[in-house]
C-alpha cells in the first residue's frame, strides 16, 4: 500500500481506493450489489490532510511544493468535500469518482469546480444517488456512466425506525444496510417478517434531526419487508428483540 506522503498521484489514488474497498461492510459477498460502505465512513477516511494531499497531486504538478495560496485553496477544498454534515459534503462523490477509477481529469474539475465557487454543477452527497443522465452532464459519457454505476456502494439505504422508506426508481438499486442474509421468522398475506443485522448508523430514531442508532456493533432489529408495488421497495422497521 502507498504511504499517505506518497508524490505520486497513480500511487496515491490506488491507496485511497484501497481504504475506500477495505472499509466496504460485506466486501468478501460473492454478489457485488449486497456491498456498501456505511454511513459516515467516507468521512471518516478522508480527514484534512488526506484530502490536501490528494489534491496537492491533482491540481498541481509538484504536490510537495505549492505556495500560501495553494496551501489556502486546498484548505478550503478539504474543508467544502468534507462538509458540515454527512449530506452536505461530497465525501461520497469523491469516494465514488475513485472507486469507479474516473480520470484525472474529472478529478481535477471536480476539485476546481468547487474551489472558491459558492454554487457547483456537483451535487453533494445529499442528492446521490444521481440520474445517468445527471452523471454524465457532471462528468462527461465514459466517466459519467462509470460513475452511475458505482455510485450505489455508497448510497445503501438508511430505514427510519417505526415508520415507512420508499426508494423508487434508479434509489431501487442502493444496497440495503445488512450485514448478513435476513432470517424469515413469520409471514402474512402481503408481507415477510425478518431478522436482520442492520450496520450502525443506517436505522434512523428521529428523521428531523437524523440522529441514528450508532453501537460498536451492528443493530439487531426485526424488518418488514414488503413487495406489494412492482415500481416501489418498502421497507418498515417495526420493532427490536
Amino acid at each position: 500500500m502507498a504511504p499517505d506522503g506518497s508524490d505520486n498521484l497513480a500511487d496515491y489514488r490506488a491507496h485511497m481506493k484501497e481504504l475506500l474497498d477495505d472499509c466496504l461492510t460485506r466486501r468478501d459477498d460473492a454478489d457485488p450489489k449486497k456491498r456498501f460502505a456505511r454511513r459516515g465512513v467516507t468521512q471518516e477516511i478522508f480527514d484534512k490532510k488526506r484530502l490536501i494531499r490528494l489534491f496537492g497531486l491533482v491540481l498541481y504538478e509538484d504536490g510537495h511544493h505549492i505556495d500560501l495560496a495553494a496551501e489556502e485553496h486546498l484548505s478550503c477544498l478539504a474543508t467544502k468535500i468534507r462538509g458540515r454534515s454527512r449530506s452536505t459534503g461530497y465525501c461520497n462523490v469523491l469516494a465514488t469518482l475513485l472507486s469507479a477509477r474516473c480520470t484525472d481529469q474529472s478529478l481535477q474539475d471536480f476539485g476546481k469546480g468547487l474551489i472558491g465557487n459558492t454554487e457547483s454543477k456537483f451535487l453533494s452527497d445529499e442528492e446521490l444517488p444521481l440520474e445517468e443522465d445527471a452523471a454524465c452532464e457532471a462528468f462527461g459519457h465514459d466517466d459519467g456512466n462509470s460513475f452511475w454505476e458505482h455510485q450505489f456502494l455508497f448510497c445503501p439505504v438508511v430505514l427510519i425506525r417505526g415508520d415507512e422508506t420508499i426508494y423508487t426508481d434508479s434509489r431501487q438499486s442502493c444496497p440495503l444496510p445488512f450485514c448478513g442474509e435476513p432470517e424469515q421468522i413469520g409471514r402474512g398475506a402481503y408481507a415477510k417478517v425478518y431478522k436482520v443485522r442492520i450496520e450502525r448508523g443506517h436505522l434512523i430514531t428521529d428523521p428531523a434531526t437524523g440522529s441514528a442508532l450508532n453501537v460498536s456493533s451492528p443493530y439487531l432489529s426485526l424488518f418488514d419487508l414488503s413487495f406489494l408495488i412492482p415500481t416501489n421497495l418498502s421497507y418498515s422497521a417495526i420493532g427490536t428483540p
